[in-house]
């Protein structure tokens, strides 16, 4: 640790660093003393923090890095979700870096760590590709209600209609969209 303050001969205050995992605390007398260090008697656990990963978007299988602390507090990996879909390939397990697969199941949604320690759950949204499995109406005019089925619509932008914009829809949740057939579609 590089960044402590001695407040008085019993406390030592530190800042944890990155990469750090579970373990005992050992406090090292100056050097060239004959001094032995000093050991905690429990372990310090880390909680999983999730600083970012990369790429924020991808389809199923791509290959995913994400950085933070105390990633690897679980045995043999700690439990990775992704909209629900649990990430069963990893190739890279450290206390501060994850890497892995994105799995078949997952869907558009944050990125859930579970380790013994606790719950780490990512600010950004990891995006899959939308795709539309269904609507209905499937026939109607300007200004119709259709309600759109599929998946991944978390955060959608736009919806068109034969490429013109509707003016008014809503991610109803990641699977259903509710938007108005707009003026001049054909």
């Amino acid at each position: 640790v590089s960044d402590y303050t001695i407040s008085n001969n019993t406390i030592i205050r530190f800042t944890v660093p990155p990469n750090a995992s579970t373990g005992k605390i050992t406090v090292s007398p100056p050097t060239g003393t004959i001094l032995s260090p000093a050991q905690s008697t429990l372990d310090s656990r880390i909680l999983p923090t999730i600083a970012n990963f990369s790429p924020t978007m991808g389809t199923n299988g791509t290959t995913v890095t994400l950085t933070g602390s105390g990633l690897n507090e679980e045995s043999p990996v700690p439990v990775v979700t992704i909209g629900g879909g649990v990430v069963t390939s990893f190739t890279t397990v450290s206390p501060g870096t994850l890497i892995f697969k994105i799995p078949s199941t997952a869907s558009s949604g944050p990125i859930i760590v579970n380790t013994t320690n606790g719950t780490a759950v990512s600010s950004q949204i990891f995006y899959l590709p939308a795709a539309i499995t269904n609507f209905t109406p499937t026939i109607g005019a300007a200004g119709t209600i259709v309600k759109i089925t599929g998946k991944n619509f978390t955060n959608a932008s736009v919806v068109t209609f034969n490429g013109i914009a509707s003016t008014d829809f809503a991610v109803t949740n990641n699977n259903t969209i509710g938007a108005v057939a707009p003026v001049g579609v054909t």
